[in-house]
């Protein structure tokens, strides 16, 4: 961590002055001698990334989390030694998100913007399902940059869903956040753009036409990238 002539922080992210970049700070670790499920929600509750600069770490603790609820342990319970082992392992590598660096211009101040473009994608798995967008600018000499602007994740619901559902959840995702972040940049995007891998998704006007469970999801995905 920098001196404090060199940053400053705000909502648990930290500004380099001198790099003119953002770093999330992490807080040092609880000392307990026994995990439990307190203590467990009270530590995760301490990393703060509202911009989801590093969703792919804080994911997992989320999904420690949800597992604690699965298993019906009580808040001062000491979590299985399975949890604790995999949950240390973690937080003994967390210090690491410290030192990613996210560069907080989005492109170069003395360059010829040409055309602004956002690309989105979203993913899912049996426990979770996320969304990240991208913004591309390309420059007048033709120069390309691209910046990570937000990622948000979720874990699944304690019932276990299909992966396919879990897959259409993620593109709803991601089309809420390419809706919000184009909101709230206002400013003149020429394209967006909301990539999948997932056929389900891909083919989800074919299931606007079926009465099933889709069909509210499947509208709103429509309506925000439309």
């Amino acid at each position: 961590m920098p001196s404090t002539d060199e940053y400053t922080k705000t909502l648990g992210i930290c500004w380099n002055i001198q790099k003119d970049c953002l770093t999330i700070v992490v807080p040092p670790p609880t000392g307990l001698e026994t995990l439990t499920k307190h203590g467990l929600v009270s530590d995760v509750a301490k990393t703060f990334d509202a911009l989801g600069l590093v969703s792919p770490s804080t994911i997992k603790a989320k999904i420690f989390v949800q597992r604690l609820w699965e298993l019906k342990i009580d808040w001062d319970d000491p979590t299985p030694e399975q949890i604790q082992d995999s949950w240390f392992q973690w937080r003994s590598e967390l210090h690491l998100l410290s030192q990613t660096e996210v560069p907080r211009c989005y492109f170069d101040k003395q360059s010829q913007v040409q055309s602004l473009e956002l690309h989105g994608f979203s993913d899912a798995s049996k426990v979770a399902y996320a969304a990240v967008v991208y913004l591309q600018t390309t420059a007048v000499s033709g120069d390309v940059d691209i910046s990570l602007l937000m990622s948000k994740s979720k874990v699944a619901l304690i019932k276990r869903l299909t992966i396919p559902f879990l897959e259409l959840c993620g593109a709803q995702f991601l089309a809420q956040l390419l809706h919000h972040v184009r909101t709230v940049l206002g400013i003149s995007i020429a394209n967006v753009f909301a990539w999948t891998d997932s056929t389900i998704v891909l083919n989800s006007r074919i299931t606007l036409s079926q009465p099933d469970v889709l069909l509210p999801r499947g509208d709103l995905i429509l309506e925000r990238t439309t």
